[in-house]
């Protein structure tokens, strides 16, 4: 067993320093203490041919972090500016000034609509 130390006779600072070496030593063991039991339980589990996440109900494969292919693909315009014919709008994200004004002028979305795209 430690030595024992009577903390009574302690100064702040040397209480302190205990205080820390008794946090440390705490954690390392809780650690250990951690570290086995999860190398039991997948132990035991692979004995059986299961893994912990079979165990935890989990029916899902874990998933894998998705790879980026840049910017989504561009969508065929739906919406023309009938004043100017070269800006066009996918009908997705938000909504341009032009036709903003066009229907806050009275105009619906269908007289908007490019020509060949049907209403969905």
């Amino acid at each position: 067993m430690a030595e024992k130390v009577n903390v009574a006779k302690l100064s702040p600072t040397e209480l302190a320093t205990l205080s820390k070496r008794l946090d440390t030593e705490m954690k390392r063991r809780s650690s250990g203490d951690t570290k086995r039991v999860l190398a039991k339980i997948r132990e035991l589990a692979a004995s059986v041919g299961m893994s912990i996440g079979d165990l935890a109900g989990n029916k899902s494969p874990r998933r894998t972090t998705r790879k980026t292919t840049g910017r989504m693909a561009k969508r065929p315009p739906k919406y023309v500016n009938p004043r100017d014919s070269s800006q066009t709008w996918a009908g997705t994200g938000r909504q341009p000034l032009w036709f903003k004004d066009a229907l806050s002028s009275g105009k619906g979305a269908d007289e908007l609509r490019v020509a060949n795209t049907a209403k969905r």
